[in-house]
């Protein structure tokens, strides 16, 4: 997971850490390199760090991401 300061959400590519979806169609997301990539849809992810159970809420669904990006700024 990359902690990351400039995002305004959490974003994961992998479906199956997904507990909860709501489908979000068209919607997209500006990246650093202001590529624009499709973002599937939202919802809640659960996961685990260092033995902890976490769950962050409204979490976009990116798959062309390599790495879960967790957001400071919507932390």
């Amino acid at each position: 997971m990359i902690v990351d300061s400039g995002a305004m959400s959490h974003m994961f590519p992998y479906r199956q850490a997904f507990i909860s979806y709501h489908e979000t169609p068209g919607g997209c997301v500006l990246l650093a390199d202001q590529k624009k990539v499709p973002s599937i849809d939202d919802g809640s992810v659960c996961f685990s760090i260092g033995g902890h159970f976490v769950q962050l809420c409204n979490v976009l669904h990116v798959p062309v991401l390599c790495a879960q990006l967790f957001s400071v700024q919507r932390h």
